[in-house]
């Protein structure tokens, strides 16, 4: 739609053809202009992702995750205990003073090894 715009159709025939308001396409095109299609995509699956984030961390008591897990997140997450970590390493996506500081520990899976 914006790349139609971006070829030389109007406003008003993009959004006739569309059925949306010039308002709404001038919304759109601030929020995905310059975008390929598979950009956009990618920016709504982490729209949606730190919705669900928002909506199940307050209730959340362990997580297991490697995303980002800044002050912001852990501020939501009034219940979290412990978060395990999926990398192998402390990587810097976690806010470790502010778990520190609220007693959340932070575990990290390492290599097992186990002998016969």
């Amino acid at each position: 739609m914006i790349k139609e715009q971006e070829a030389g159709l109007t406003v008003a025939e993009v959004c006739r053809k569309y059925g949306i308001s010039p308002a709404s396409f001038f919304k759109l095109k601030a929020k995905f202009g310059g975008m390929d299609v598979s950009d956009a995509r990618r920016f709504m699956q982490l729209k949606d992702r730190d919705a669900s984030y928002v909506r199940h961390l307050p209730t959340t008591d362990i997580l297991i995750s490697q995303q980002q897990m800044g002050r912001d997140r852990l501020n939501i997450a009034t219940n979290l205990r412990v978060i395990f970590t999926v990398e192998t390493n402390f990587l810097p996506n976690i806010d470790y003073e502010e778990c520190f500081r609220r007693g959340i520990h932070v575990l990290t899976l390492g290599a097992v090894f186990a002998l016969r």
